[in-house]
């Protein structure tokens, strides 16, 4: 059972974009996720969804939409 697992791991890891190659303290968003770079590999670094944010990887930070309720 084990021998299936450790392939199953790597295919999850690979779509989810985590563990990219990347130059580190880069900031890129998988779409609402903003990811940053360590050690050569992206890695969550925070769900802007949870607190109805978007997401902004030039600031590296999750922002709310300031032109919601505006015409």
């Amino acid at each position: 059972m084990t021998k299936y697992l450790a392939p199953m791991f790597l295919v999850l890891a690979a779509c989810s974009g985590e563990g990219e190659a990347c130059t580190d303290n880069e900031f890129s968003c998988d779409g609402q996720l903003l990811m940053q770079c360590v050690d050569g590999a992206l890695v969550e670094h925070a769900d802007c969804a949870v607190d109805g944010g978007e997401c902004d990887a030039a600031m590296g930070h999750c922002h709310m939409d300031d032109t919601m309720g505006t015409m």
